[in-house]
């Protein structure tokens, strides 16, 4: 197992550039010890709760609820036909309400409210509670809140920052090449939109998962304290764990390239369909072809080709990439 870096001299209002562009996690201790939010957490539950409220703009909000059998795990079903949990649509209130009547059980319900932005859902949050991320001029900011839950191995595509403002966390993290080790399930039949482990990182089936082995020597164990926040690079694979009666955490997603690249999933995607059923020798002409383009690039491969009529080959920009959207869109509207 190894050790995160641990940054405890960030400020509050601004994280510099260098910390944004790290390729590794980093713990930012303290980051946002000083947010309202923070403080009243530390008084009580009751504080923090009526502290949200008072933003809360009155729409329902989606949350799951998981019989207390289940330990607070967001997972598939036993038969693998559907999930361990259900989901339903409250005023926020409503949710809150429903974590302070189990604060007190052990053997109570998970009620676990996930990506919720704040701006739409809490607007004038960001406001007392600010946070400034040099070089992001956007960042998508989200309120996730609930009791005891156990988030399975996920990778995000944008860069993370998530700020505990109450409870404990515990995130194990496992960087991208340990992709072949995780034992990742669907794509596109996932409990809450991120393809998972089936691993149990709490209590991995080395028999069933052999290779998981070799990814528990590149894991990183990190615990967070109210006001502490944690750098996830993109794609790196990360395990949540909530620990207390009422958890509560911020989170700032953001692209380190333009929103008009598009998302690099929906190449995959495609490529399901389109490549990974090609004959062992169209998949080896296809693969050069997309290093050649692609992954092994360089500007040199195309110098003989005019300027003028570079097409989608030009530079990147948000007119070439309308461009191939746009026959994109002719071709799957067939």
């Amino acid at each position: 197992m190894n050790n995160i870096q641990v940054v405890s001299d960030c400020r509050l209002d601004c994280v510099p550039e260098e910390i944004l562009n790290s390729r590794k996690p980093l713990l930012l201790k303290g980051l946002v010890s000083d947010w309202p939010v923070v403080k009243s957490g530390d008084t009580s539950n009751t504080e923090l709760s009526a502290y949200l409220e008072k933003f809360y703009c009155g729409r329902p909000v989606t949350y799951y609820r998981a019989e207390p059998s289940e330990n607070g795990k967001i997972f598939y079903n036993t038969s693998f036909d559907g999930f361990n949990f259900k989901r339903s649509e409250a005023d926020l209130r409503h949710v809150l309400k429903l974590l302070s009547e189990v604060s007190a059980d052990h053997d109570s319900p998970m009620y676990y409210v996930g990506s919720t932005l704040v701006d739409s859902w809490l607007p004038g949050f960001r406001g007392e509670n600010p946070l400034t991320l040099m070089g992001v001029s956007e960042p998508l900011v989200s309120v996730w809140l609930g009791n005891k839950s156990v988030v399975s191995a996920h990778y995000d595509c944008p860069n993370n920052i998530a700020c505990n403002v109450a409870g404990r966390r515990t995130f194990t993290l496992f960087p991208p090449e340990q992709l072949e080790n995780l034992y990742v399930g669907p794509l596109d039949i996932t409990p809450s939109g991120r393809p998972i482990s089936m691993v149990d990182i709490d209590n991995p089936d080395l028999t069933r998962f052999p290779k998981y082995e070799k990814a528990l020597k590149k894991k990183i164990v990190v615990d967070l304290e109210p006001g502490d926040a944690i750098l996830i690079p993109g794609m790196w694979w990360h395990h949540v764990k909530s620990q207390e009666n009422l958890n509560v955490l911020v989170n700032y997603w953001w692209r380190n390239y333009p929103d008009y690249m598009g998302n690099p999933e929906y190449v995959l995607h495609h490529a399901l369909m389109s490549l990974r059923g090609l004959p062992d020798d169209q998949r080896k002409v296809w693969k050069r072809m997309f290093d050649h383009y692609i992954f092994d690039y360089k500007e040199e491969n195309h110098r003989h080709i005019p300027s003028n009529i570079l097409g989608i080959l030009g530079a990147r920009n948000r007119h070439i990439a309308k461009k191939i959207k746009a026959h994109l869109a002719s071709i799957f509207g067939r």
